[in-house]
């Protein structure tokens, strides 16, 4: 079995600049399906993966991973009709009514998020691709598949943390026996991942994925000077449970989309967002820190929980 594997969201900013024109580019970047990137898996052995940006040259290009893919089939002299499957790791079938039930989210999910709207997508590079080769796998599943199969272990527990996927933003999975269940979900309106972006967003950075940066500032840092604002930001519940309050805070519908509500009360409590020319101040620095000490809590928070199940 030839199984090319894919991932991203080549639509959806095309989508939001059409429907809010005029923004800035790092507007456009809060959104999912960043980083496209594309993996070949021949008889259950990973053979090849790459990122589309290796080949485009754009930072956490999400673009269709044509190229990515077709490095990948080149590692055993293939082509797309060699391709058993190709399988997308998204899945927004799930939620397929909540979208419908307004108009402009109906759009996303036909224009976008739909499989038919994958497979438009698929046979702009790939004509004539037929619609029985094509699957989609909820997009925390391929991580937690891709963590599993690969660490050697029989039997683990797996934990997947990201923006918003295509619904939940926090996944953990029992894996034993090759198969992953589901133990716990955190959804997107208490997502670490987005309350993260928007932090780096406030210091001048990628809301898409500068986390690296932020583990260098944060060395250089104080986790204490912001840790009451960051403990109340994210208070920790039973059960793993999380809630992000000021993800709660926007009410709009461009608000929700950009996140409009909780970047002023960020500005209100941490001080002014920093333009992304302007240098790295100890206040930056420290808010850093305490952002990456506040991760960390909420990450081990639910891996105390996970002991326990």
């Amino acid at each position: 079995m030839r199984i090319v594997g894919i991932s991203g969201l080549s639509r959806i900013v095309n989508f939001k600049r059409r429907l809010w024109p005029g923004l800035g580019e790092r507007e456009y970047t809060i959104s999912p399906g960043h980083d496209s990137a594309a993996a070949l898996v021949v008889d259950g052995k990973p053979v090849a993966a790459a990122k589309e940006e290796s080949f485009n040259h754009f930072r956490h290009s999400g673009d269709f991973p044509v190229q990515a893919m077709q490095y990948c089939l080149s590692e055993k002299a293939f082509d797309s009709d060699d391709i058993d499957l190709l399988v997308h790791a998204y899945d927004h079938s799930e939620y397929e009514e909540l979208y419908l039930e307004a108009e402009n989210t109906a759009e996303l999910y036909r224009t976008v998020l739909s499989k038919e709207a994958l497979l438009q997508e698929v046979r702009r590079y790939l004509p004539n691709f037929r619609e029985d080769r094509l699957e989609q796998v909820p997009h925390h599943l391929a991580h937690g598949a891709s963590a599993y199969f690969l660490s050697g272990w029989e039997e683990c527990a797996v934990l997947v943390a990201d923006g918003v996927s295509d619904g939940p933003s926090l996944t953990v999975y029992h894996a034993r026996g090759g198969e992953l269940k589901e133990i716990q979900e955190v959804f997107a309106a208490n997502s670490i991942g987005i309350f993260f972006g928007l932090v780096a967003m406030h210091l001048g950075l990628d809301f898409r994925g500068d986390q690296d940066r932020i583990i260098r500032l944060s060395r250089e840092g104080d986790p204490h000077r912001f840790r009451t604002f960051f403990d109340k930001a994210i208070q920790l519940g039973r059960g793993g449970t999380v809630l992000i309050a000021p993800l709660w805070r926007n009410k709009t519908r461009e608000e929700r989309e950009f996140y409009l509500a909780t970047r002023q009360y960020l500005s209100d409590k941490l001080g002014p967002a920093r333009n992304g020319d302007e240098e790295l101040s100890q206040t930056h620095k420290d808010i850093a820190a305490g952002l990456q000490e506040c991760v960390l809590r909420v990450v081990l928070h639910v891996c105390e929980h996970i002991r326990t199940v």
